[in-house]
C-alpha cells in the first residue's frame, strides 16, 4: 500500500469519528432492514451535510453484525464506512472536498 493511499484512509478514518459523534446525537429514525440484518437508522442533518448512522441494534448482535455510517454532501455520497466488532473495518468510499469543513 503506498503512502499516500494510507493517508488517504488515514483521513477517511479520522473524518468518520468525528461524523460518528454527530451522528450518535441525531435523530433516531426507526429500525430498517439492512442486508438481512435489522439496524437501527440515526440521521443527522445540517445544511447540505447529511449523515445515515446503522447500527446493531439488540443487546445480544453477534459481533460479526455491520455498523454503516454515510456522509452525503449536497445529495451525494462522499464517505462511506463499515464495521462490526470482530475488528474488521471498511472505507468503502471516499471523496474528499468541501463538506470536510462542515464536519
Amino acid at each position: 500500500m503506498t503512502s499516500d493511499r494510507r493517508d488517504r484512509i488515514e483521513r477517511a478514518k479520522a473524518l468518520g469519528r468525528v461524523a460518528y459523534r454527530l451522528a450518535r446525537g441525531g435523530e433516531i429514525v426507526g429500525n430498517v432492514d439492512v442486508d438481512s440484518q435489522e439496524k437501527r437508522l440515526t440521521e443527522y442533518r445540517r445544511g447540505p451535510l447529511s449523515i445515515d448512522l446503522w447500527e446493531p441494534w439488540r443487546p445480544g448482535a453477534f459481533e460479526t453484525e455491520f455498523s454503516r455510517l454515510r456522509v452525503s454532501y449536497a445529495g451525494e455520497k462522499v464517505l462511506e464506512l463499515r464495521w462490526d466488532r470482530a475488528d474488521s473495518f471498511n472505507v468503502l468510499l471516499f471523496r474528499p472536498g468541501a463538506w470536510e469543513e462542515l464536519i
